[in-house]
């Protein structure tokens, strides 16, 4: 079970990567509804390197998740794994939650083609990664626990 919980979050966070690439680089398929918005104005622009850094971002998170079920890379240590699991579950957890105004499952700005896609696919999604780092996290403390 932790293989499959692994390999999917693992998955996941790589399309989500390739995904802020293709973005950066001009794609605009599904690009319209990734920026909250007033009256149909975004409130920020996205930027090639930001765009870029979120995928790096992800892309390290994909490595750390992978390596929480044993498929290390021999030059970072394990601390990286197991406090970096911690790390990627806090981060998605405070996403789902949100910051009270544009996103998250306690937004107020509702009405927008953003604030709709994040009710229905953004938060739910940074919640089940977030509970998935979690059970990977709790189960690479089993592991090491159980191998000393």
């Amino acid at each position: 079970m932790i293989y499959i919980i692994g390999l999917t979050t693992t998955t996941i966070l790589l399309a989500l990567s390739l995904l802020h690439i293709y973005w950066a680089f001009g794609g605009a398929w599904g690009a319209i509804a990734t920026v909250p918005s007033i009256n149909g104005q975004p409130l920020f622009e996205t930027r090639l390197w930001d765009t870029l850094a979120v995928a790096l971002a992800l892309s390290i998170a994909a490595v750390i998740c992978l390596g929480t079920f044993n498929y290390r890379f021999p030059f970072l240590p394990t601390w990286v794994y197991q406090t970096g699991i911690w790390c990627i579950a806090l981060v998605f957890l405070l996403r789902a939650i949100g910051e009270f105004r544009y996103l998250g499952f306690f937004k107020q700005v509702n009405d927008s083609l953003f604030a709709r896609w994040d009710t229905v696919l953004y938060t739910p999604l940074c919640l089940g990664l977030a509970i998935c780092c979690i059970i990977l996290a709790i189960n690479a403390l089993k592991f090491r626990t159980s191998s000393n």
